[in-house]
C-alpha cells in the first residue's frame, strides 16, 4: 500500500526523560533510576492535543496513501485491520 508520515512537534514538552543531557547528567547517583525515567510531564496538554488531531492525521494519511496506491479513495478501499500476527506457512 504504502506508508505516510506526520510529525507534531506541539507535543515535544509532555513526555521527556528526567535523567541525562546537560540539566541533569547521568551519573553513580541516579544510575539505578535513569534508565527507566521517561515521564509524562503534561498529561492534560497530550491528551487534549492528541483528541484534537490524531483521528483527522490518521485519516489524512490513510488518504494520502490511497492516493498513490491503485484504488484512489477511502470509498473504494476496503481497510480491514488484522489484529492476528500472519502465521508462517
Amino acid at each position: 500500500m504504502g506508508t505516510h508520515v506526520i510529525t507534531d512537534g506541539s507535543m515535544a514538552r509532555d513526555v521527556g526523560v528526567i535523567y541525562g543531557g546537560t540539566q541533569n547528567p547521568i551519573n553513580r547517583n541516579n544510575l539505578h533510576k535513569a534508565y527507566k525515567s521517561l515521564t509524562l510531564i503534561n498529561e492534560k496538554h497530550m491528551k487534549k492535543r492528541l483528541n484534537d488531531v490524531s483521528m483527522d492525521n490518521w485519516m489524512y494519511c490513510i488518504d494520502t496513501c490511497n492516493n498513490r496506491w491503485v484504488y484512489g479513495t477511502r470509498r473504494r478501499c476496503d481497510l480491514r485491520w488484522n489484529t492476528k500476527p500472519n502465521k508462517p506457512e
